[in-house]
C-alpha cells in the first residue's frame, strides 16, 4: 500500500519534535553528569544549542520524562521525574541540590517507581492508555524497540507504559502518538464514544477491489462482523464475534436471539476496519446459507481445547452455533 505524503503541519511537528528531544537528552546529560537541578540544567541546554531560545523550559521540562528512562546512570537530583514532573517540590530545593544527591540514586530511576502515586483523576481508567499502545503497536506489526527508537524513548519507558497505569506528559505522548501513526487523542481513547470515521480522508485515496486470498487474510482467524438478513419487519445488521474455519464463519448467540434466527437464511457478514491517522480503511462481506451446528460437530471451530470456538464479548449463555458457509466473498480497501 502506498502511504499519504506527510502534511505540512505534520513536517513541522516531526521538526519541533527533533528539536526538543535534543534539548531534553542535553539536559538529561546535565543533571546525570553534573548533578544540576532539573531547571538549571534546561536553561543550560537552552543555552548550550542554536535553537534552545524557541522553545519555552515547560516544553522541554515534559520530554525530559520520556528521556530519562534512558539515562545510563541514575540522575542525582530527579528520580522521581517521570510521574511528577509537574509537582513544584524539585525546582523549590535550589540552595542544595547537591545534598539532595546522595539518598536518591539508590533508588533506580524507572518510571514504574514515580507513576504509581500518579494514579489519581485522569484519565478514569489510566491502564486503557497503556492497551490502546500494546494494542496499536502489534496491529502495526511493530517490535517495541522500534517504536520506542521512533518516539526517542527508552524501551524500558515503552514497556512501562503498557503494562502499568501511567499519565503520559504533552512532550512524549506526541512522540509515542507520531510513532504509532495516530492521534494523541485516539491514545487517549477521546472518540470511544463517538463512530469511527470521522477524520478527514487521506490526501490521495485510491479505491481497489480486493481478490478473494486478500478478503480472506483480512478476516484473519476471528475478529468482529455484522450479520446482516432480511426480515418480514424489515432488515436486520447486528455485530458478533467470529471465528474463521476453513471456507466458514462461525459464531455463537443465545436461544431465541435476532441472530439465533439468522439459521436457515441466506445471510451476510460483513467486517471493517479503518485507519484513521493514516485515512485508509478496507471492508470484506461474505454471503451464504447459515445453519445451526449440532454440539457433535463443533470441534471443527475449536481452536485449542481451552479456546472452544468462537468466543462472544457479549455476556449470558450462548450455546447456539451458527456456521456460514461461504459462497461469496468480496472486498474493497482504501489507501492513500
Amino acid at each position: 500500500m502506498s502511504q499519504s505524503r506527510p502534511s505540512p503541519r505534520r513536517g513541522a511537528e516531526r521538526a519541533m519534535g527533533r528539536e526538543l528531544t535534543a534539548l531534553a537528552r542535553v539536559a538529561v546529560e546535565e543533571m546525570t553528569q553534573h548533578g544540576l537541578t532539573r531547571e538549571a540544567a534546561i536553561e543550560e541546554a537552552r543555552r548550550s544549542l542554536p535553537f534552545g531560545a524557541r522553545h519555552d523550559p515547560r516544553e522541554i521540562d515534559c520530554w525530559i520524562d520520556a528521556e530519562l528512562p534512558s539515562a545510563d546512570r541514575p540522575p542525582a537530583p530527579v528520580p522521581a521525574a517521570p510521574g511528577t514532573h509537574g509537582a513544584p517540590a524539585e525546582p523549590v530545593k535550589p540552595a542544595a541540590p547537591k545534598p539532595a544527591a546522595p539518598p536518591k540514586p539508590a533508588k533506580p530511576a524507572e518510571p514504574a517507581e514515580p507513576a504509581e502515586p500518579a494514579e489519581p483523576a485522569e484519565p478514569a481508567d489510566p491502564g486503557d492508555l497503556g492497551r490502546r499502545v500494546l494494542a496499536r503497536r502489534e496491529g502495526l506489526g511493530l517490535s517495541r524497540e522500534e517504536v520506542a527508537g521512533r518516539a526517542g524513548m527508552a524501551p524500558a519507558y515503552l514497556e512501562y507504559l503498557e503494562t502499568k497505569p501511567a499519565v503520559v506528559e504533552g512532550g512524549a505522548l506526541l512522540r509515542l502518538a507520531g510513532a504509532l501513526e495516530t492521534s494523541e487523542a485516539e491514545l487517549l481513547g477521546g472518540g470511544v464514544d463517538l463512530p469511527p470515521g470521522r477524520a478527514p480522508a487521506a490526501e490521495h485515496p485510491s479505491l481497489r477491489e480486493l481478490d478473494p486470498a486478500e478478503c480472506w487474510g483480512r478476516l484473519a482467524d476471528r475478529g468482529v462482523g455484522r450479520v446482516a438478513y432480511a426480515t418480514t419487519q424489515g432488515p436486520v445488521v447486528l455485530p458478533v464475534n467470529y471465528r474463521v474455519t476453513g471456507r466458514s464463519l462461525y459464531y455463537r448467540t443465545a436461544e431465541g436471539s435476532v441472530t439465533a434466527r439468522a439459521a436457515d437464511r441466506r445471510i451476510a457478514i460483513e467486517v471493517d476496519h479503518l485507519d484513521e491517522a493514516l485515512g485508509h480503511a478496507w471492508s470484506v462481506l461474505v454471503t451464504g446459507q447459515a445453519e445451526r451446528v449440532p454440539a457433535t460437530e463443533r470441534g471443527v471451530a475449536d481452536a485449542a481445547p481451552d479456546e472452544p470456538g468462537p468466543l462472544p464479548w457479549a455476556p449470558g449463555e450462548r450455546d447456539v452455533w451458527i456456521r456460514l458457509d461461504v459462497e461469496r466473498i468480496s472486498g474493497r480497501a482504501i489507501t492513500g
